[in-house]
């Protein structure tokens, strides 16, 4: 879905975009709401390719969109002062503030201001409700799809100076000190760069998810940083006062699933290897304390079935949870009960005619009905790549799934808008009355599904439970 290597990848790149209504009262101040794109740090755009206004903006509200410096270039950190990393969120902070600052010029409210990301802009969303500074130039934020405790978002695992310096041997340019590494860094052609980070996307193709360039914990002396300390220190703090929304999709890793491929799931029965993402595993596969692991983990999502195209659901649950949805269910409760702040969640499971991801699935991927990484988004932000679906929700308004589709339409649009605008996603009681912010250890939560809307509690309970059990025995056994 979202090509790494998209032709339209510029240095010149620190855009942002601003629409609004197209009526509009002289001294009228509308909400405003600041999408940040996602695209694992490497790819992505705030244009309409990815980023459109429609139909969030015919809520009457501003819908105002960001870029930023990807890979390499937002997000290389050579353990220096000057060269500290994190610059494709200073980029998101200054549009922030130029946001901010100017909004009024738009008819804007400066004063009702929600930052919105999907996936690796989900993760950029919570750091900057995280940074003193982000903090000045917004009200709320909605998370979706992705949070800092993902694996897959921080880089924990990878050395960038030794990448960097990888980086020059492959090109035929060994550096061997920092400032010849530097040198080297300031006049390569920024195409080989790029080539080289996206030579590293193997990564992605691993069940669990991994990336090298991404977001960072800079040095203490680094010049102007965004971050120099940890997640659990930045919620220790007592000033944290941002009401938030987060957001899951019901089968996040089948999104993943035609890049990983079927003929891999022989492989994966045979050897039920998996890469944990907890902070300090470091078992062998072969050892015993791992193979105890992998037993009670194929257990709870297998039972004494095989791992084959009779259990591809299983699997798909099983990295999901592991990429997605566990971290991301912790990230919402911390949120809550470290911070003075509401805190809703909401699940996307609607399988419509904008599900983008079933027109490339292959076989039984394609007939399982749930919704993957990132389609919630295409309900409240138009995609380019969806223009024949748009087509034909025009073409027949009158067929059940068009109007399935323009329902989880209108009920997304219309929690994300109440939210930008009051800060409750069901204000007056719209779409549905009842809708509760998460308490302690529960998470109320709204499921938006092909029948429409329906409140519940913990969705994912057992499997959270599962997991938080599975994280104690690896911090016992490393």
């Amino acid at each position: 879905m979202f090509d790494l290597q998209i032709e339209y990848k510029s240095e010149d790149c620190l855009f942002l975009h601003i629409n609004v209504p197209a009526e509009i009262k002289p001294d009228e101040r509308l909400a405003v709401l600041i999408y940040i794109h996602g695209g694992a740090f490497m790819a992505g755009t705030s244009t309409d390719i990815y980023s459109g206004p429609d139909p969030l903006i015919e809520q009457n509200i501003i819908y105002a969109t960001i870029s930023y410096r990807l890979g390499m270039f937002g997000f290389l950190n050579l353990d220096s002062p000057e060269y500290s990393g994190n610059m494709g969120l200073k980029d998101q902070q200054l549009a922030l503030k130029w946001i901010y600052d100017n909004i009024e010029y738009f008819s804007g409210d400066n004063k009702r201001i929600t930052i919105v990301g999907n996936s690796a802009g989900s993760v950029s969303v919570q750091l900057h409700m995280l940074s003193e500074e982000s903090r000045k130039y917004f009200r709320n934020g909605i998370l979706s799809s992705g949070v800092i405790d993902n694996y897959w978002s921080f880089s924990k695992h990878s050395n960038h100076l030794h990448l960097a310096y990888e980086m020059a041997k492959q090109l035929d340019q060994p550096r061997d000190s920092f400032d010849d590494l530097v040198d080297f860094l300031e006049e390569v052609p920024a195409n080989e760069i790029s080539a080289y980070a996206l030579s590293r996307r193997g990564l992605l193709e691993k069940r669990t998810l991994m990336l090298d360039f991404t977001p960072t914990i800079e040095r203490e002396d680094a010049i102007q940083p965004f971050m120099i300390e940890s997640v659990d220190k930045l919620y220790d703090k007592p000033d944290i006062k941002v009401d938030a929304m987060f957001g899951v999709c019901s089968l996040e890793f089948l999104f993943f699933y035609d890049n990983e491929g079927r003929t891999n799931l022989k492989d994966f029965d045979e050897n039920f290897n998996i890469d944990l993402p907890f902070k300090g595993f470091n078992l062998s596969f072969d050892s015993k304390e791992y193979q105890k692991l992998a037993k009670q983990i194929r257990q709870f999502y297998f039972g004494e079935s095989p791992i084959d195209e009779t259990t591809l659901v299983q699997y798909l649950n099983l990295f999901s949870d592991i990429n997605f949805t566990y971290a991301i269910d912790k990230a919402a409760k911390r949120h809550a009960n470290k911070t003075s702040s509401k805190v809703y969640y909401y699940r996307f499971a609607a399988d419509t005619t904008l599900s983008l991801t079933k027109t490339r699935a292959k076989g039984d991927a394609k007939k399982i009905p749930a919704a993957t990484h990132a389609e919630d988004s295409f309900h409240f932000a138009s995609v380019r790549p969806a223009k024949v679906l748009y087509g034909i929700l025009r073409e027949t308004p009158n067929d059940k799934q068009t109007q399935i589709t323009i329902k989880t339409i209108e009920n997304i649009c219309k929690l994300f808008s109440n939210f930008v605008k009051w800060g409750n996603p069901t204000h007056n009681d719209d779409p549905i009355a009842g809708f509760l912010p998460i308490q302690g250890d529960t998470i109320n939560y709204i499921n938006i599904s092909n029948d429409g809307l329906k409140l519940g509690v913990s969705p994912n309970a057992k499997t959270n439970e599962f997991w938080a059990n599975i994280d104690r025995l690896v911090k016992q056994s490393s």
